[in-house]
């Protein structure tokens, strides 16, 4: 039995939609098995997605934070005794830097 394109593309939308509304749910922490349960209330629907997505916020200016600190940490210090002397210029006694 062979499917239609049609069919085929309607798979991967429905795919593509449902991969995008676990992935939300996860990043929410809400239970992928569970949430159509929780929709039937509007009240403790909008209450969990509200305090998921503010945790999410959270974790994620935390997580923002901590690279930004890594990146404008600075660079180890090297060993200069251990270094060789920069080259110098014979003629002007400027040195030059790598």
């Amino acid at each position: 039995m062979e499917m239609s394109s049609w069919v085929l593309v309607d798979k991967g939308i429905k795919y593509d939609a449902t991969r995008t509304l676990r992935t939300s749910l996860k990043k929410l922490q809400i239970n992928p098995v569970t949430w159509e349960d929780l929709t039937r209330n509007r009240l403790a629907w909008r209450r969990t997605v509200k305090t998921g997505a503010a945790m999410y916020e959270v974790k994620s200016i935390a997580a923002a934070k901590t690279k930004r600190a890594v990146q404008k940490s600075p660079a180890p210090c090297t060993n200069t005794a251990n270094a060789q002397a920069l080259p110098t210029c014979p003629r002007c006694q400027r040195t030059f830097r790598a």
